[in-house]
């Protein structure tokens, strides 16, 4: 590979576990119904909006009664964000935005989720001010597993594709980050764990696992 020069980070699985209390949110408005949300319907949409199931839809099936959408997607979202209330970013996250900056490697972000929710999170956890770009679904106008974000992002960080590697949990995020043309190194999260990423280039179990520094003498012998 060429000299890396960026690192262009997914959000929701990688810099924060949003996606786990994202899926017990709605379990327990679920339950709240009586119904049950399983693993298996969930994880096909995680980071594809587009695979999304009518949530309001199957919740009515599943009780034979109606049900007001925005009253339950307002109470989610509420149930959401005060369950990641004390959420510290994923493990590594801290030590890899330290190690670019000391090597001069630029970062970003590339999401599916809206501006307005990435900021907030990344506010509530005092990494708003580390990356240079934030590219998310609302600027682009398409969501993974459409490169858009990925391809905005590299261009803002200004640098080629095949400088860049894109860190992702999801296989909607590494199809978007691929079809860019960007080295994609899997990183599960509890969620995306049992999933086999064949298509990612490398497959970490954490960030943890391998410093920024020695993943990138791995990467400039490939």
């Amino acid at each position: 590979m060429k000299q890396i020069k960026a690192i262009v980070f997914d959000f929701d699985g990688v810099i924060l576990d949003t996606e786990t209390t994202d899926f017990e949110a709605w379990r327990a408005i679920y339950r709240a119904y009586g119904a049950e949300l399983s693993l298996s319907a969930w994880l096909p949409i995680i980071g594809d909006i587009t695979q999304y199931f009518n949530i309001y839809q199957r919740i009515a099936e599943l009780t034979g009664k109606p049900v007001d959408h925005a009253e339950l997607y307002e109470r989610q979202r509420a149930l959401h964000i005060e369950m990641l209330k004390n959420s510290a970013p994923m493990p590594g996250v801290e030590d890899y935005l330290c190690a670019a900056q000391q090597l001069g490697i630029r970062v970003g972000i590339a999401s599916g989720s809206r501006r307005s929710w990435v900021i907030s999170r990344l506010e509530q956890i005092g990494l708003a001010d580390r990356f240079e770009t934030i590219v998310c679904r609302d600027d682009v106008g398409r969501a993974k597993p459409d490169p858009a974000a990925y391809l905005a992002a590299v261009s803002k960080l200004g640098v080629t594709v095949d400088q860049a590697i894109a860190l992702e949990d999801s296989l909607p995020g590494v199809k978007a980050a691929k079809s860019a043309g960007l080295y994609c190194i899997a990183v599960p999260g509890p969620m995306t764990k049992n999933l086999s990423f064949q298509d990612a280039d490398m497959r970490l179990e954490s960030l943890e696992d391998v410093p920024l520094l020695e993943l990138l003498k791995v990467l400039t012998r490939t």
